[in-house]
């Protein structure tokens, strides 16, 4: 993934969707590219681990 940095650090948590249930219940923190050599972790929230 891919975004600036201050439009990531303003989301809470992202949506996943990947079409395997088994999958979407593993992501937990995915890490985003916000720009060259850094990254920004953001926690997922989806319909399984939803805050």
């Amino acid at each position: 993934m891919l975004s600036s940095y201050s439009k990531i650090k303003g989301i809470p948590c992202l949506r996943v969707d990947t079409g395997d249930p088994m999958i979407d219940r593993t992501l937990n923190i995915v890490k985003v590219i916000v720009g060259y050599n850094e990254y920004f972790s953001v926690g997922v929230c989806n319909k399984y681990n939803h805050p």
